[in-house]
């Protein structure tokens, strides 16, 4: 039987904690809250497919599983986890708070659909891709597909930031995750 393995690096509580001083609307605790939910999703289909994590990192960027398969239910679980919880807290829950909970989670599923790495999205396409091209002309159509989503997505951010609809500590996140896909692909 594997053991998982937990770690946590001195980026995780340094971004933990610009989230939690530059939150203005008292939503972070609900937006890591619905994280730490996506990625039980993955873990507990992990373990349930007999291939559970062998280490759990806990990095600036979020939670890094290292291990236990990527196959597409894994792949897929965190967002299906975030969907249902969209779909139980907005429709189901009375209040705002657990209507703005559902939406998070609405996002936050979304989001992991990106199809930049190190998200779910990459890695669902890169399984799709794999399977239906030689694996050179699948590499070069996801790395295709990465550079057209940054080219999209960075744009869009600044411009959300610029309106006051993203807070700072989003797009410094962001632009850290981009760094971050950029130096490891180099």
């Amino acid at each position: 039987m594997v053991k998982t393995r937990a770690e946590m690096r001195f980026s995780f509580p340094a971004v933990l904690a610009l989230i939690l001083c530059t939150d203005t609307k008292g939503a972070a605790l609900m937006c890591l809250l619905a994280c730490a939910l996506h990625e039980t999703g993955h873990i507990a289909v992990m373990y349930a497919m007999g291939c559970p994590p062998e280490r759990i990192t806990l990095y600036g960027g979020g939670m890094k599983l290292t291990g236990g398969g990527k196959n597409i239910p894994v792949i897929i679980s965190g967002c299906a986890v975030n969907f249902l919880l969209f779909a139980a807290f907005y429709f189901f829950g009375g209040n705002y708070d657990f209507r703005l909970f559902g939406m998070i989670n609405l996002l936050t599923g979304i989001f992991n659909l990106m199809p930049v790495c190190p998200f779910d999205g990459y890695n669902l396409l890169e399984k799709l891709m794999i399977k239906r091209f030689p694996p050179e002309r699948a590499i070069f159509v996801m790395k295709t597909v990465e550079i057209v989503a940054c080219i999209v997505i960075s744009p869009l951010i600044i411009l959300f930031f610029l309106d006051g609809n993203v807070n700072f500590s989003s797009v410094v996140f962001l632009f850290y995750l981009f760094v971050v896909d950029i130096i490891e692909n180099l």
